[in-house]
């Protein structure tokens, strides 16, 4: 289903405030009016179906069937006197149709949070009665990476996955949505966790590829000593800041794989230089000097990349790991010069091993 010509942009920024007299219309044929409580300063009403829910939603189908919850005893008893006093209860005024309240489903910081996630769950309305209003940003189609992660949790909390996950990867495969990062282009960690988490749930394989990816290259803020020790749980914001299922540690054990590779490799040419056996190919009579020269060159260029630390290992002082872009760090490597001890000894040295 393609974005309409609307721009105004309105499932970014969030509806206006409602009210029972004047409720959010998701379904103007409606039965029900869904009274949702995001926080204590944000509440909203939305004109639904209540059949439309029950057939798109588990959750609802559960919380609205008459003969197991009281919410939904409830409303049955109220259609069924509506039904007597109307012809057409699409023309029942919304103060007068059976409420149902959900109360505080907002996640994230308070403020600037809350709107999002109110903009999340209208979404989620909207794919689910099939009359999703996606508006496009008035330059790119384009919409926030926590915008979908929240509709993604939300389709999880009640149980619709399969309809925000069709429609989500139909507006991926147009073009609406951006979910894969490219290749080679750094991306903010929160949109990277975010579009992780969607894919998660959605069942978006290549979201997920992509931007772990990205999180084991480019590293993550909260891979660091704190993080090591445990002290991260509890201190989340959002669902994703933390990636469970053991995904989280296995992105941090990948990237500390790949840095203790390009370690490895950094010691094992100190080791052999630094070693009795010489190096040098050229059987000269200088190339035990030649050996002790490409040393102390390596040792230089390796300590101008900051990849190496020249310190005492008396005090015992904790090194922390590097916390860069490990594509820059190849990259930094590889500009090894060649350096020669004299113009006789070409061909020697880390570069030509190395590169």
């Amino acid at each position: 289903m393609p974005p309409p010509a609307d721009i105004t942009n309105r499932s970014e920024l969030g509806h206006a405030m409602s009210t029972l007299d004047d409720p959010i219309v998701i379904d103007t044929q409606g039965n029900l009016l869904l009274h949702v409580s995001y926080s204590q300063t944000l509440t909203q009403y939305y004109r639904v179906s209540a059949a439309v829910l029950r057939a798109q939603s588990t959750y609802f189908d559960n919380l609205l069937d008459g003969t197991k919850f009281s919410e939904g005893i409830a409303v049955d008893t109220k259609l069924s006197a509506l039904r007597l006093s109307h012809t057409d209860l699409a023309a029942v005024p919304p103060i007068e149709l059976p409420r149902v309240t959900i109360s505080d489903i907002a996640v994230g910081p308070v403020g600037a949070g809350t709107r999002t996630c109110e903009s999340a769950f209208g979404l989620l309305l909207e794919i689910l009665h099939g009359c999703l209003q996606w508006s496009i940003v008035k330059t790119k189609g384009y919409v926030r990476p926590i915008t979908l992660a929240l509709l993604a949790h939300y389709a999880e909390a009640f149980t619709a996955i399969p309809s925000v996950a069709r429609e989500i990867r139909l507006l991926s495969e147009k073009g609406y949505i951006r979910g894969n990062a490219r290749p080679g282009v750094e991306v903010k960690e929160e949109k990277s966790r975010a579009k992780i988490y969607a894919g998660l749930i959605l069942g978006l394989p290549d979201w997920v590829r992509s931007h772990s990816a990205g999180l084991i290259i480019w590293g993550s803020k909260k891979w660091s000593e704190e993080y090591e020790q445990g002290s991260h749980e509890g201190n989340e914001n959002y669902p994703w800041d933390y990636l469970s299922g053991g995904l989280e540690e296995e992105l941090y054990q990948r990237r500390s794989c790949l840095l203790d590779t390009i370690s490895s490799l950094q010691s094992h040419f100190l080791d052999l230089y630094s070693s009795s056996k010489t190096q040098c190919k050229l059987s000269y009579d200088s190339s035990p000097q030649c050996d002790m020269f490409q040393l102390g060159e390596q040792i230089r260029f390796f300590t101008r990349k900051g990849t190496l630390k020249l310190q005492s290992a008396i005090s015992g002082i904790h090194q922390e790991a590097y916390e860069g872009n490990i594509v820059k760090l190849l990259q930094s490597l590889k500009e090894c010069p060649s350096y020669q001890l004299d113009r006789n000894h070409t061909h020697c040295g880390l570069r030509w091993v190395f590169v």
